[in-house]
Formats: C-alpha cells, sequence, structure tokens
C-alpha cells in the first residue's frame, strides 16, 4: 500500500535529502522550490544520542542556497520506503525516476582536506575512498564560516565538480565563492573556525566542524 505523496528537497547535483515535507493535507502541492526554500534551506548535522555533558558548540549547521536545490515530489511510496526518508532524510536520496530510498549501509563517507598557502586556504583534497565508475562521481562541497563576527553574516564558499573516471581522489580543486562554467576563484583565510558539507553523489552526506589549518 502506498503513502500520500511528500516533498524530498534534494541537492541537484548529487540527489541527497537535505529535508522533506509531508503533503498529507496538499498532496498536490508543495513542489515548488520558491514557496519551501525561496532562498536557503538551513542543514544541520544530526546528533548521534543526546551526550552526556552538553557540547560547548551546538552541531554543525549552514544554509545551502536554493539555487543548488531541487524540491522533488515523491509518489507511490510504501511506508517501510517513506519511514527511514522521515526519520534520518540526511542518511536518503532521490533516485531519478523520483523515488527516495535511505543509502546502503556500506556507503562510505567521503574526506576533504583543506590545503594551506601561506595565510591562505585555496584549494581543497576530496577523497572518495573508491574509484569512481566511468561517468565520475559528481560533488558538491560548502563552506561556511562557523563562528562570525557579531552583526556580520558568515562568508560562504560553494564548489561543484565531478571525480574523475577511474580516481578515486580530486585533488589541488580550487575553492570557488559560487560554482558555474568559470567559477570565481575565492579562498578563505586560514584558522577560521568553518562548517563543511560535502556531498558525492553514492557516497554518505558529511556535514562537519573543521577547525581549518591555521
Amino acid at each position: 500500500m502506498s503513502t500520500p505523496p511528500f516533498v524530498a528537497i534534494v541537492l541537484k547535483k548529487t540527489r541527497h535529502v537535505l529535508g522533506v515535507l509531508s503533503r498529507d493535507a496538499d498532496s498536490a502541492g508543495g513542489s515548488d522550490l520558491a514557496l519551501v526554500a525561496p532562498e536557503s534551506l538551513t542543514v544541520r548535522a544530526p546528533q548521534e544520542s543526546e551526550p552526556a555533558v552538553a557540547p560547548t558548540d551546538p552541531p554543525s549547521q549552514l544554509q545551502v542556497p536554493s539555487a543548488q536545490l531541487a524540491a522533488v515530489v515523491v509518489t507511490d511510496a510504501t511506508p517501510a520506503e517513506r519511514r527511514p526518508v522521515f526519520s534520518n532524510p540526511l542518511a536518503c536520496v532521490v533516485a531519478d525516476d523520483g523515488s527516495a530510498a535511505p543509502l546502503p549501509a556500506s556507503a562510505v563517507t567521503p574526506g576533504l582536506q583543506l590545503n594551506k598557502t601561506g595565510s591562505v586556504v585555496a584549494t581543497f583534497t576530496l577523497d572518495i575512498t573508491n574509484n569512481a565508475g566511468a561517468d565520475g562521481v559528481p560533488y558538491t562541497v560548502i563552506i561556511q564560516e562557523a563562528k562570525p563576527p557579531v552583526g556580520q553574516p558568515p562568508f560562504r564558499r560553494i564548489t561543484e565538480g565531478k571525480v574523475a573516471a577511474g580516481q578515486s581522489k580530486a585533488t589541488n580543486v580550487q575553492i570557488t565563492l559560487v560554482p558555474g562554467d568559470n567559477p570565481p576563484a575565492s579562498p578563505i583565510d586560514a584558522g577560521k573556525p568553518v562548517s563543511i558539507l560535502v556531498a558525492a553523489a553514492g557516497l554518505a552526506l558529511l556535514l562537519k566542524a573543521d577547525p581549518n589549518p591555521p
């Protein structure tokens, strides 16, 4: 038996689910991204369990601009298919056919290293562990300042690309302000704490705090 349609807000490049909306009361609506995330979507790293001592810092979070997002209506999902998407959306993806499903338990988490040159970090190295297939592995990397000065918005950098076929790493990738055909390079100052979201197609989503090499 299928359940009512719901809306998954996904990263366009990698199809990772970042948020989910129930459409039980309005099964025909909700797919207009301009209404559900007109400017951006706040994404926060999940807490696996309640710590014995309250952390001094909240879970890592950042803003994903609507330009990197898509709203997809998921229909004909069974209760067993719907349940994991609502309980842990960041561990799920939406396939090209519009179906939503959790990533397999064997999905690895990509690794990302910020590369310092002098007083700035201009590039990063992305490691997906296993070699990419014939079509490569698309990725989106978002870096956002974790502790901006009071009264000032955090800086943010968005870099998109692909790990080439047969390769397990994308090395010395230039950090860009926004993605595009000829994206402007935009290094960040070394030593400023940042939050990083790393999404590589078929791999587990990574959202973490990074101290940024001093």
